[in-house]
């Protein structure tokens, strides 16, 4: 799948769920795919953070970067490929990712916990368990390492 298709699934799943009720705090608003850049894929909702590929190709294996516009550091990559971006915030959801900016190792430990926060509703925990499911997410064992890893990959490149 590339990822373009990727994120039609995506996009399905969000749109169906959200007939349910409002998934403000998952913190992954889509953006329409015909977007300038062709890389910003979604928002969060607050301060202006966006999640985009880091390359405009459209391949499956392209880095997720988030912007955040507020911080001293802008930009974080937050996964290898838009899979690996969606596991990161797997019980989290994705609007608590902008405080890795901020707030890292409390951020990462509540990443790495594998439990949704009390702040979910019952339909935002079952729209993360239906994209877990239909993207086939693996758990990321440890945020805090798997961030610095891709830091410095990214950085190299």
């Amino acid at each position: 799948m590339n990822a373009t298709e990727d994120l039609l699934a995506l996009r399905g799943i969000i749109e169906e769920q959200s007939g349910e009720g409002p998934l403000e705090n998952l913190g992954l608003f889509m953006m329409p795919l015909d977007r300038a850049d062709g890389r910003t894929f979604a928002a969060s909702g607050g301060d202006g953070v966006e999640f985009a590929f880091a390359t405009s190709e459209d391949a499956a294996g392209r880095p997720v970067v988030m912007r955040v516009p507020m911080a001293k550091q802008k930009e974080r990559i937050v996964g290898t490929d838009l899979r690996d971006f969606l596991a990161l915030g797997r019980y989290s959801g994705f609007f608590v990712l902008e405080q890795l900016q901020y707030k890292f190792e409390r951020t990462t430990a509540l990443l790495a916990a594998r439990r949704f926060p009390d702040w979910l509703t019952r339909n935002e925990r079952r729209t993360l368990d239906r994209i877990a499911k239909e993207f086939a997410l693996k758990p990321i064992d440890d945020p805090a390492s798997h961030l610095a890893t891709l830091a410095e990959k990214f950085a190299q490149d």
